[in-house]
């Protein structure tokens, strides 16, 4: 479960102007619902999802993830997320199953489970043949590929996704709305930042609108 209270974020730029990115967000998304957020570039999407995968503190308020603050406690707030940024940021050199098994590592897991449990997704999604070749030398699907093994290695209950579906073909994005949907009918949260229409309306139970880093809108995806 995903619960965001009054949650807001300031920057200072140009000398120490304060720029508003979130403005007292309030947002629950409950297990097994998958919430589309969606708005236009700079509404605070992107910045919303990184305060809750722990990578920005906000400015204020609190965010809860499967009942974890993520401030008071973000050890176990980020062990129940898995989160697939933006950009994959994969290490060039590394083979798609080595990194996707040093984060099943940095999880828990004993280096076999972990090599078991990384070459079982990578299979699943289809990327088997290219498990053992550099990330450097995968197409952007399947790095897109190798980064959800990553956030999904450790079964997190929570799943945060930004702009999952840019720049992918059509068969890759359709394989990617099926696995959220599965995700979330085996019990996980899922919220996710596009711009994708098409993926709202394979995946997204429920929408929600920001607008210069506010709620705007908040409605149920008919399909």
């Amino acid at each position: 479960m995903i619960v965001a209270q009054g949650i807001a974020r300031r920057f200072r730029v140009n000398g120490g102007r304060a720029i508003e990115a979130l403005s007292r967000v309030d947002l629950t998304v409950e297990p097994g619902c998958v919430c589309m957020l969606v708005g236009p570039n700079g509404s605070g999407k992107s910045t919303l999802l990184r305060i809750l995968a722990g990578i920005l503190r906000p400015s204020g308020g609190r965010a809860l993830i499967a009942g974890h603050d993520v401030m008071d406690d973000p050890i176990s707030a980020r062990g129940a997320t898995g989160f697939l940024p933006e950009r994959t940021g994969l290490p060039p050199r590394l083979s798609a199953l080595w990194h996707v098994a040093l984060h099943a590592s940095l999880r828990g897991a004993l280096r076999r489970d972990g090599l078991d449990r990384s070459g079982s997704l990578l299979s699943i999604m289809g990327i088997e043949d290219s498990r053992h070749r550099p990330t450097r030398t995968l197409s952007r699907g399947n790095c897109l590929k190798v980064a959800l093994a990553r956030a999904l290695v450790h079964d997190p209950a929570v799943l945060l996704m930004d702009e999952p579906s840019a720049h992918l073909d059509l068969r890759t994005a359709s394989w990617l709305a099926a696995t959220v949907r599965d995700r979330a009918r085996a019990g996980a949260t899922v919220l996710i930042a596009t711009h994708d229409s098409g993926l709202v309306a394979q995946a997204g139970d429920r929408l929600a609108v920001l607008s210069e880093g506010r709620i705007v809108l908040r409605e149920t995806v008919k399909r």
